[in-house]
């Protein structure tokens, strides 16, 4: 049988065209970060599964994980995301370290998932980190990052739309619901995008049976900060829960 001279299902090959502009984007996320006091940092490509069965969903350990037995005879997982490194590493170093802790990664994770459009089983991402701080302010630092790298490629504002997510918010707006039905909702809601809309509301239904409650969830998604804010003078919402969008 002739080896075939195509790249693994999912991943892709970088020829030098492509390895230029891929640094230019890497260069740009890099010089922002260390603009805003970003150190970065490196960790490795493996980890043992035991971290991502104790840090990550079940979703990512029993679905998307590459996991195998190496020679030792341990079971290891190629890295799927990153927190869970983060928590390892900074654990480590979090009582000697000056707080905030700002830290950055750019790196390649793999998936086991269905590839499609824009979306590979290995695919590369910056991770952008501060720790050590329960202001909303530190959110707000690492979206305007965002939104500086964006302008920093040429995007005007028509050309992206900042999302903010925070599960208080959820659990505040669905406060009827248990917290395993918010889990499942907040993983359904996750998946939105990736998946077909019949597929997406069959993960609603088995999340939350109430059709009443489930038709409330498209305006909860379009919900700008001040909808929030009118939300909460309403007492549809933790007034605390929007305060901090707010910030």
């Amino acid at each position: 049988m002739a080896l075939s001279t195509k790249p693994y299902i999912g991943s892709r090959d970088f020829f030098p065209d492509d390895m230029n502009f891929r640094n230019w984007m890497f260069g740009v996320q890099r010089d922002w970060c260390r603009l805003y006091g970003y150190q970065e940092y490196a960790a490795p490509l493996i980890e043992p599964i035991e971290l991502y069965r104790a840090k990550s969903s079940e979703e990512i350990v029993n679905e998307q994980v590459y996991r195998f037995i190496d020679r030792g005879e341990r079971e290891v997982a190629i890295r799927p995301e990153l927190t869970p490194t983060l928590a390892r590493m900074a654990a480590q170093r979090l009582q000697d370290i000056p707080r905030p802790l700002r830290w950055f990664n750019v790196g390649n994770f793999m998936r086991y998932e269905r590839p499609g459009r824009g979306r590979l089983r290995e695919f590369y991402q910056l991770n952008v980190d501060l720790l050590g701080s329960n202001s909303a302010m530190a959110d707000a630092e690492v979206l305007m990052l965002a939104v500086d790298i964006l302008r920093a490629y040429g995007a005007g504002p028509e050309q992206f739309l900042v999302r903010y997510s925070d599960r208080r918010l959820l659990e505040s707006y669905f406060s009827e619901l248990s917290s395993d039905a918010l889990r499942k909702v907040s993983r359904a809601i996750d998946k939105r995008e990736k998946i077909k809309p019949e597929e997406f509301e069959q993960l609603l239904s088995e999340a939350c049976p109430d059709a009443a409650l489930r038709s409330r969830l498209p305006g909860f998604l379009e919900l700008s900060v001040d909808d929030l804010q009118n939300a909460a003078e309403q007492g549809e919402l933790d007034p605390e829960a929007a305060e901090r969008i707010r910030g």
